[in-house]
């Protein structure tokens, strides 16, 4: 920086200029020749000391005048001799003087190429001007310049601007005078002169001390006023001059100075900036306030001189307190609204960040190189209303969480049919350097858990599954890649069996998850997840299941935006954050939504089927309380992921017309105290979702038709079907528990389940009553049983005692149960819940048991009346014992004679009741 504040940058500073510097405040004694004392006034025309407001009397000044036509004829003289050569010929003067006209050119506009640009939200709101390295610059066009700024601007810098012929001879002698006389320096340059030097001069040129370069400067402020108007020559004054503190041009100005734009200014603020390119440090009202009020008191009285305003007029201005108007640098420095996005938008303008909007903004012209210049009104998609519902939300609901370790989150906010984002959020507090808060975790990499489920179930769906179909929940040993097998759990360590697609994402069950990803394959779900719009780090080869649980990082930003493909029914639309780009006042790029190119990735059934489930909240009672977060006032999809240890908490979900994504966690990866997906991240969604359609303001810059009560949209070629719950199949008659399922058409089940089957068995053993008291001879003992055949389940899961019974037996001994064919992933499970198969073992012919006859006692002894003694004998008749003196002599009937001991030997045939039996041989 030269001494005196001039800027070397500057082509219009008047300390880099030959022919003088800024005009001096009357009354500095120390700009002044003291010879002069206080009575220079006297001594000096009017016409020679413009800037002093006093109008002074020729006739005390007879001298003077004489001395003035001296130096004017003098320098007259001079000029001519400099252009013709000292001893040349007038003619040969006037040639020199011609062809040097001839060889300048406006061709070459030196104008200074660096401008502010500014970025807007989707209504106008200053979120962040963009400052060059050079310096602050916004061009503004004539129409933008107020009246008073040019009347104070010329009465200052040249008050014959809109008379003369580019050049002041008036002027020229005034300069002459004041730098001969001692009083000072005085420059001679019109404004179309200062145009001339700054503009259309090479820079090499502009600072020559020499009478070709102020010759030259002459020719082309002539040029240009032939060539241009005033107003256009005003224009490029206005957009180039330097007014200090880094701000060239009038717009940077007004806005450094006093945060309005220049068509705002009134004229205390006019007359102020108008004094400041004579001495832009020295007048800087920020550092010297009291010297830049003496310099607006000169402007303000050269402008009652020239008949610009009235003294009244003039009065009232200076009156202004203007300090109190000053904009505190430190915030104007710091001024950023909707930090994270505006740096978002600064990197894709500057081609860190590639996107396919700014794909089509580079072929509209604005290229990273054209960006750095400067110049650009970039108006975004966000509405600075919803950020900032979004950051108090986030803050407040990250307060709460510290007890459990969690410090940070992050939100978006996206309008699904269009792909705008709508609002950014990427931590707590963009000030807070403890946790990193400039670090935009929006658009960072991190593990999502499971929020990457419904992609993998939309997969799935396109290769046959629907949301009916069953996978086991049970515990499966999944191939790792390496000696280990890969076993992944619930979250609550417990195996449910038989899920239905529907319950297992609705539930967030991480086993069928990983059946899912292993049915569909890696590289298959890795393409469709590209294709909507989420991309990995790594192909293929470097991950494994785990994925399905959400082991690769995704951004937020990406996620939400693939979320939006179910809302859209199956069609991508590109992720937008400009809405329009201009350059002075010229049109560049615009977005228009009812142009979106959409890209259909997935059926409008399956998109809509995943839909149903996310909005289901039936479908996760197997892991929510019924009142959980994802639970709204209208229709809502919404999913929640968990990453391992608590490291991060998501959830993304969307209603017709918005998608909302947040995370909630640590910058370092430090993990949290239990914060799952729901009771960290879910609670922010529910919140904020909460807080916009509750605010009718909000709610409008959503859906600006106001039209919020409306469901997701119903594609065709959908049917409603009643299905047996455990299988996903039409139920037959033994289903228990029956559903209702939705089945795009092609997919609607034809087969009728057989999970459940309602058999007639009777038990081995079994006897009816005995139908008399004297049984069939020949009936098998019925306490023998025959070796059961095998159950369906190799670890027999049947009774063994249980046997499908054929027409002969009595209805008495069959009773009908319930039995369970599960696949085989499912039988130990089924097993573990006494949920058997039924048995195949037939029970053969029923024979009925044949009754044991009762025994009939033996006959009375009786004794001969008419039997005769042996004499000499005391014999008598032996009577037959009645007694236990020994076994009377019964003859049996057959069926109860003795037998040989039999081993029973069952043949195939025979019945289960009471089996026969043969001798061995």
């Amino acid at each position: 920086m030269p001494p005196g504040g001039g800027n070397p940058r500057n082509p219009f500073n008047n300390h880099n200029r030959p022919y003088g510097s800024f005009r001096r405040p009357v009354g500095s004694g120390r700009h002044f020749n003291p010879y002069w004392g206080s009575n220079w006034r006297r001594r000096a025309p009017s016409w020679l000391i413009d800037y002093e407001p006093t109008k002074l009397k020729p006739k005390k000044l007879g001298w003077v005048w004489v001395l003035s036509g001296l130096v004017f004829a003098g320098f007259a003289i001079t000029l001519a001799l400099t252009v013709a050569g000292v001893v040349a010929p007038i003619g040969i003067g006037m040639a020199y003087y011609t062809s040097r006209y001839d060889s300048l050119s406006l061709d070459k506009d030196y104008s200074l190429t660096f401008e502010n640009s500014r970025i807007y939200d989707r209504n106008g709101v200053l979120l962040y001007e963009k400052q060059p390295e050079e310096g602050l610059r916004e061009y503004v066009t004539y129409d933008k310049i107020p009246q008073v700024l040019v009347d104070a601007t010329t009465a200052t810098e040249d008050p014959t601007f809109f008379d003369n012929s580019g050049v002041d001879p008036y002027a020229i002698l005034r300069a002459v005078y004041i730098n001969i006389s001692g009083q000072g320096s005085s420059g001679a340059s019109t404004i179309t002169q200062q145009v001339a030097r700054a503009l259309y001069l090479p820079p090499e040129q502009r600072t020559e001390l020499s009478p070709d370069r102020k010759i030259d400067e002459a020719i082309l402020a002539i040029k240009l006023t032939n060539t241009m108007s005033k107003e256009a020559i005003l224009e490029k004054y206005f957009n180039n001059i330097y007014y200090g503190n880094l701000a060239y041009g009038i717009e940077a100005a007004s806005l450094g100075y006093f945060g309005v734009e220049a068509k705002d200014l009134d004229l205390a603020e006019a007359s102020m900036l108008a004094g400041l390119p004579q001495a832009p440090s020295a007048y800087d009202p920020t550092q010297n306030y009291d010297l830049a009020r003496k310099r607006q008191k000169i402007v303000l009285d050269l402008m009652v001189k020239y008949g610009r305003i009235t003294q009244p007029e003039a009065d009232a201005a200076y009156r202004v307190d203007l300090h109190a108007r000053l904009v505190d640098k430190r915030e104007q420095k710091a001024f950023i609204r909707a930090p994270h996005f505006v740096n978002y938008i600064l990197q894709q303008l500057q081609g860190e960040v590639e996107t396919a909007q700014m794909d089509q903004i580079v072929a509209a012209g604005l290229t990273p190189d054209d960006f750095s210049k400067g110049g650009y009104d970039i108006y975004t998609t966000i509405d600075v209303n919803l950020v900032d519902k979004a950051q108090d939300v986030v803050k407040e609901n990250v307060a709460e969480l510290a007890k459990r370790k969690a410090s940070n989150a992050a939100l978006v906010a996206l309008r699904p049919g269009t792909g705008e984002i709508l609002s950014m959020v990427g931590s707590t507090d963009y000030n807070d350097t403890n946790n990193q808060g400039q670090f935009n975790v929006a658009v960072a990499r991190r593990q999502p858990g499971s929020a990457l489920k419904p992609l993998t179930y939309a997969m799935a769906m396109t290769k046959g599954w629907t949301a009916a179909t069953v996978l086991a929940d049970v515990k499966t040993e999944f191939p790792s890649g390496g000696p280990t097998p890969y076993i992944p759990m619930d979250f609550d360590n417990k195996f449910r069996g038989p899920v239905t697609v529907r319950d297992s994402l609705g539930s967030s069950l991480n086993i069928p998850a990983v059946r899912a990803l292993q049915y569909v394959g890696l590289d298959n779900f890795i393409n469709q997840a590209k294709a909507m719009g989420v991309t990995f780090q790594y192909g293929p080869e470097h991950y494994g299941l785990t994925l399905a649980l959400g082991g690769g990082e995704v951004r937020l930003l990406d996620l939400a935006g693939a979320y939006s493909v179910f809302d859209n029914l199956g069609d991508k639309v590109e992720t937008v954050s400009f809405l329009k780009i201009t350059k002075h006042n010229q049109t560049i790029y615009e977005f228009k939504p009812d142009q979106v190119k959409r890209t259909n990735v997935l059926s409008p059934q399956i998109s809509y089927v995943i839909t149903n489930i996310l909005s289901d909240n039936n479908a996760r009672l197997l892991a929510f309380d019924r009142n959980n977060p994802l639970v709204l006032d209208r229709p809502a999809a919404a999913k929640t992921g968990t990453s391992n240890d608590f490291v991060d908490s998501w959830t993304i979900g969307y209603t017709p017309d918005l998608v909302v994504g947040v995370w909630v966690g640590n910058n370092n990866n430090k993990p949290m105290d239990g914060v799952a997906g729901s009771v960290g991240a879910g609670i922010v969604w529910n919140d904020y979702m909460t807080s916009v359609y509750k605010d009718p303001k909000l709610a409008l810059a959503v859906k600006p038709d106001g039209n919020f009560t409306r469901d997701f949209t119903r594609p065709p070629d959908l049917q409603e079907v009643t299905v047996c719950k455990e299988s996903g199949l039409l139920p037959n008659d033994a289903c228990p528990v029956k559903d209702k399922e939705l089945f795009p058409t092609k997919d609607v089940p034809t087969k009728v389940s057989t999970l459940h089957q309602l058999v007639k068995i009777a038990h081995l053993g079994a006897t009816a009553p005995l139908p008399d008291a004297n049984a069939t001879p020949g009936s098998p003992s019925p306490r023998a049983k025959p070796t059961p055949t095998p159950s369906v389940y190799a670890n027999g899961g049947n009774a063994s005692n249980e046997c499908i019974p054929d027409s002969s037996w009595p209805a008495s001994l069959i009773e009908t149960k319930l039995y369970y064919v599960y696949p085989p992933e499912l039988q130990d499970w089924a097993l573990s819940q006494g949920r058997r198969p039924p048995p195949i073992t037939p029970c053969g012919t029923y024979v009925p048991p044949t009754p044991t006859p009762t025994p009939t006692a033996p006959p009375s002894p009786t004794v001969d009346p008419n039997a005769t003694l042996t004499p000499g004998s005391d014999q008598s008749p032996t009577p037959t014992p009645a007694g236990p003196a020994g076994p009377p002599q019964i003859t049996l009937p057959p069926e109860f004679q003795k037998t040989p001991k039999l081993n029973p030997t069952p043949t195939p045939n025979q019945g289960q009741g009471q089996p026969s039996t043969t001798p061995k041989p």
